[in-house]
């Protein structure tokens, strides 16, 4: 009888070790979340920085917490961004491609402040593209540059797009790709300079320089009614 007795007492012992065990993980896992998620630090990146492609078309960056855009300052070398642009907790950046698969690159992202005004010291990401085929990259990547290149396409079937923007003392011209009826077209912008001794003749100032605008467009060899042009009054 007592053999089996302390085979249940020694079998309680080893469950309550257990038990105590498993707490001691979740709440030793509980305060590594809370320590991780109130630290201000990046995420990931998109591409990660071992699997930038030579023709990844955007290099973005996801931060824990929303960002402060005002501050924010990203510089490359070599220089490859186009363009960025800060969203939420996100920085989206625009390279120039092709890269150079034989090159080292490094993205500087310094002023980063979070929306409560906390820092964060300046973050490097280095990388050294690699061949990808087209069809093995994300479908991210892959819709970006289909969109890069009908951007492409668009400013290199007009014209006139090679002209713009185009700035005088009585306006500036220049243009934008717009959506009619499901479909993208070219649309040329005209700002109107009004100086304010004209206030008071606006009407007969704006069809001047309007005119000036159709003057320009023949001047190209090109014929205005082919385009549609948006105006604006600019007092």
């Amino acid at each position: 009888m007592y053999p089996q007795t302390n085979a249940s007492n020694l079998f309680k012992k080893r469950l309550l070790a257990i038990a105590v065990l498993i707490v001691v993980l979740l709440v030793g896992y509980s305060v590594y979340i809370v320590i991780k998620d109130s630290t201000f630090r990046v995420v990931n990146t998109n591409p990660p920085t071992n699997d930038v492609a030579s023709v990844s078309p955007f290099f973005n960056i996801q931060f824990n917490r929303n960002l402060k855009a005002n501050d924010l300052k990203i510089t490359a070398s070599p220089n490859i961004i186009s363009s960025y642009r800060v969203s939420g907790s996100f920085v989206y950046i625009n390279l120039q491609t092709p890269l150079n698969t034989n090159t080292k690159y490094t993205i500087s992202v310094s002023g980063i402040i979070d929306s409560k005004g906390q820092k964060l010291t300046n973050q490097l990401f280095s990388f050294t593209p690699r061949y990808v085929p087209t069809q093995d990259l994300s479908n991210a990547q892959r819709q970006a540059l289909l969109k890069k290149q009908l951007k492409y396409n668009q400013q290199h079937s007009n014209p006139i797009v090679k002209y713009l923007p185009h700035t005088t003392p009585d306006f500036t011209l220049n243009y934008s790709y717009q959506t009619v009826n499901n479909s993208q077209q070219l649309v040329l912008i005209a700002e109107l300079f009004i100086p304010q001794a004209q206030a008071n003749n606006i009407t007969a100032t704006a069809n001047q320089e309007k005119q000036d605008v159709v003057s320009y467009i023949q001047s190209l060899g090109l014929n205005p009614n082919n385009y549609q042009i948006q105006y604006k009054n600019i007092i």
